[in-house]
């Protein structure tokens, strides 16, 4: 009985030995696996970490997709192009530096040989002020880009000058000044506040407020306008589309003045000159056509005098013809006049060393009679070579 008893509780010991050990590997195992399971997830967030990075700088998006490139082609050649007009700033003031220095010696040498006359700073006429009105709309700030609106505060600053240079100067305003086009004043020409009243106005009102009570005066000058102008009434007030947009905006400035019920008109440009460009034309060049006209009355001579020489259109049959005609006249040089032109090429070069040589020795001279000898030697070259010529 008692041996009986023992094998039980011998039994009962083992089988609770044998529970502990496969509880204690249990645990072990959980903690095994735990353990790699905590490592497989951090090693899979760094991996997610990574993927997200080189997607990012890859530019793909999460459904496995590559974006187009924010910048066009444009917009890169655009921005190739800044940088290179940046990284070429200082060879341009270098050049800058050269040539003032050039013109500072040329406008020297010319003032000891006594042949230099200050140009008048302005138009020697006597003024006769024109009682027209002509009003830049600058109402149209949010449409231009940064650069755009610097342009504008630059044509406006060349027709304040052409203004008071003018013979028959006008009236000028500025209406719905202010915003951005205020700013870029007080940034690049600080000094507008105090140019002349009697010349220029700034106002911020818009030309339909500030003219309120001579609405049937006004007539806004645009290109796109069926109505031609034939001269101008100075009773009326001309209103100029104050916006910098290449052509961007079609008939902008027609169907504001069109809402608005105000007369519109447009130059006669087709009637006067060819153009091979477009008819739309900068807001100083229309300024300075207007005050031109005034002054000649006469639209081909306005129109020639302002715009510039690519806009106008040229005659193929008549520029070949031109180009043949100069050719044949240079093949009948004969052997005599191609001496002539290297005789007075090397007469130049003698003239040019002998009024060098000349100044040097005068240098060393007191000055009253370096100027004098200068003048002699120059005016005795001068001589000599015309009378050779002839």
């Amino acid at each position: 009985m008692d041996n009986s008893d023992n094998n039980n509780n011998n039994n009962n010991n083992n089988n609770y030995n044998n529970k502990n050990d496969n509880t204690n590997t249990s645990t072990t195992t959980t903690n095994i696996v735990n353990n790699n399971f905590e490592k497989e997830y951090i090693a899979a967030n760094k991996l997610k970490e990574n993927i997200e990075t080189v997607s990012h700088e890859l530019n793909i998006q999460k459904n496995g997709y590559t974006t187009p490139n924010p910048m066009s082609k444009r917009q890169r050649k655009k921005k190739m192009r800044e940088e290179k007009w940046e990284a070429s700033a200082e060879e341009r003031r270098l050049k800058r530096i050269k040539k003032r220095k050039e013109i500072k010696e040329k406008r020297r040498m010319e003032k000891k040989m006594g042949i230099f006359k200050k140009p008048p700073r302005r138009r020697e006429c006597e003024q006769i002020p024109s009682p027209m009105r002509v009003v830049i709309d600058e109402s149209f700030d949010d449409l231009m880009m940064e650069k755009e609106i610097k342009s504008m505060v630059s044509q406006i600053t060349h027709c304040y000058s052409y203004n008071r240079q003018s013979l028959h100067p006008v009236k000028l305003y500025c209406t719905s000044f202010g915003s951005k086009t205020k700013a870029a004043f007080e940034d690049k020409v600080s000094d507008y506040e105090r140019w002349r009243k009697s010349e220029i106005i700034f106002e911020s009102k818009p030309y339909e407020k500030f003219f309120e009570n001579e609405k049937e005066n006004l007539v806004y000058l645009t290109a796109d306008s069926p109505n031609t102008i034939d001269t101008f009434d100075e009773t009326k007030i001309y209103i100029i589309g104050g916006i910098v947009d290449k052509n961007r905006y079609k008939n902008l400035t027609l169907e504001k003045a069109n809402k608005q019920n105000i007369a519109t008109a447009r130059l006669p440009i087709n009637e006067n000159i060819k153009m091979s460009s477009r008819k739309v034309l900068t807001v100083n060049h229309m300024f300075k056509i207007i005050v031109n006209f005034l002054e000649t009355k006469n639209w081909e001579k306005s129109l020639m005098d302002v715009l510039p020489q690519r806009k106008f259109n040229q005659d193929k049959n008549s520029a070949s013809e031109s180009k043949t005609n100069d050719s044949d006249n240079e093949s009948k040089v004969n052997d005599e006049g191609e001496e002539d032109h290297n005789n007075n090429e090397n007469s130049n070069e003698e003239i040019l060393e002998e009024v060098i040589s000349t100044s040097t020795i005068s240098n060393s001279n007191n000055d009253h009679s370096s100027t004098s000898n200068l003048k002699e030697t120059s005016e005795s070259i001068v001589t000599n070579t015309t009378t050779e010529e002839s």
